[in-house]
């Protein structure tokens, strides 16, 4: 598996540009989603469901 680097500023900047140009409704969706699946790996001790376990299992449906 390859070295997680933590993104840079720039990258922070150009996602914040992004979110800012999604229509209300898209945004609102995301960021309900994103608390949901926080709330999710709180849990990792009950559920087992880890951040990558997350992103196997709902990465594809949200990429289509």
């Amino acid at each position: 598996m390859a070295a997680y680097s933590s993104p840079t500023p720039v990258y922070h900047e150009e996602m914040k540009a992004l979110l800012h140009q999604l229509p209300k409704h898209n945004y609102q969706t995301l960021k309900y989603l994103i608390s949901l699946l926080v709330l999710v790996t709180r849990n990792e001790p009950v559920n087992k469901m880890n951040p990558p376990a997350i992103g196997i299992v709902f990465g594809p449906n949200l990429i289509r």
